[in-house]
Parts: C-alpha cells; sequence; structure tokens
C-alpha cells in the first residue's frame, strides 16, 4: 500500500537564493501589488521577469522556484518586488520586459518606430550641422579679431616709435638753437648792462 500524502507537500528550491516566508509571494500575490500601485503588468509578462529573475541569482528581485507534487511556480520576495515595481514606474518602464534588457541595443523595427527614427535621424544631423555653422563662423569671428588687435598693436608701436622720434628730434634741434644763440645773448645783455660813457650816471665823474 502507498504511503498516504501528506496534507501540505514539501517546498523544494531549486537555487541557494533563499527567501523569508513572510517575505514570499506568489506570482498572482505580485500581480496583486502590482495593481494597487496602478502598475500594469501581464501574468505571462511577470511570470517571463521572474524566470530571468531566477535564472540570474543577485539580480533585482530575489526570486526561487518551488517544487511540489502539485508542480512548479515561482515566489519572490516582497521587499525586492516592491522595490523594483517603484523603480520602474520612476523610470516610465511599464513597458519593459526581459527580453529588453538581454537585447538593450535592439529597438522596434515597426513602421511607426522607422519613421520615428528617421524624423530623430533627421533632427539630430540637422542639429549637428547647425553647431557646425555656428562653430565656424565662431572661428571666423575670433580670427578677425585676432587680425585686428594685431593691426592695432602695430599701429600702436608705430605711433610710439614716431613720438620717440620727434622727441629726440626736438631736444636736438633745442640744444643746437641753444648753443648757436647763447653767446650772441650773453653779449647782448652785457652790452645792455653796461654804463654809457656819453651819458655817465649822475654823481659820478668820468675821466679821460
Amino acid at each position: 500500500m502507498d504511503a498516504p500524502h501528506p496534507s501540505r507537500p514539501p517546498e523544494v528550491s531549486g537555487d541557494a537564493v533563499e527567501i523569508r516566508d513572510a517575505d514570499a509571494i506568489t506570482i498572482n500575490e505580485a500581480l496583486t501589488i502590482a495593481g494597487e500601485h496602478s502598475f500594469t503588468l501581464g501574468k505571462s509578462t511577470l511570470q517571463r521577469w521572474a524566470k530571468f529573475w531566477y535564472d540570474r541569482p543577485g539580480g533585482a528581485v530575489r526570486c526561487i522556484l518551488v517544487t511540489t507534487r502539485g508542480g512548479n511556480f515561482y515566489k519572490l520576495s516582497r521587499e525586492n518586488f516592491q522595490a523594483w515595481l517603484f523603480d520602474q514606474k520612476q523610470n516610465d518602464k511599464s513597458r519593459e520586459t526581459p527580453q529588453d534588457l538581454a537585447r538593450p541595443h535592439e529597438t522596434s523595427r515597426g513602421p511607426g518606430r522607422s519613421r520615428e527614427t528617421s524624423a530623430e535621424s533627421g533632427e539630430t544631423a540637422s542639429r549637428i550641422k547647425e553647431l557646425e555653422n555656428e562653430n565656424m563662423q565662431l572661428k571666423i569671428d575670433v580670427g578677425v579679431r585676432r587680425q585686428l588687435l594685431e593691426r592695432a598693436k602695430e599701429e600702436m608701436e608705430g605711433l610710439r616709435s614716431m613720438t620717440d622720434t620727434l622727441l629726440r628730434e626736438n631736444g636736438a634741434l633745442q640744444y643746437q638753437i641753444h648753443h648757436q644763440l647763447g653767446p650772441a645773448s650773453k653779449s647782448e645783455v652785457d652790452e645792455q648792462q653796461a654804463p654809457s660813457v656819453d651819458n655817465p650816471p649822475q654823481g659820478q665823474t668820468v675821466l679821460i
């Protein structure tokens, strides 16, 4: 005679990940929590997520596979799942699936997406061209300003050199004039200061 089945078959986890009984939730319970947080998530999508987390221990949500006589099912960590829900809502990832994580560089190839991508590419190319033109204009402006500054500097140096030359020439002329006219001016001053014989000063006798 076969041994009687226990009223509650033992649960066996196929992974080293552990989840406390108080923290463990089923797929259906996780869907209920998602609904309470106004997060759209289908059962089949969540099951794929559960398999994704189970195959990658240490991921966002701890997950174990429970094996019973009635079948296999996943259990999730309530705490991890709620944190994952919050992250998904904050980053607007309600439509993200495990396949999106596995292939992060692949995008939808639908007609709408193709048109959107083409429009974005056109806008990006236009913006790049605009920035290149602005950069070129900036380089031209900088070059013109640099030329103007160099020209002004050269003109200032020329004026300074011309001023120095004029000052030196003016000093030389003043020296020459003073040197040439100095003795004559002194004689004239002496003659003007000497007493006249014809008109001697009063009170003085001139002997001849």
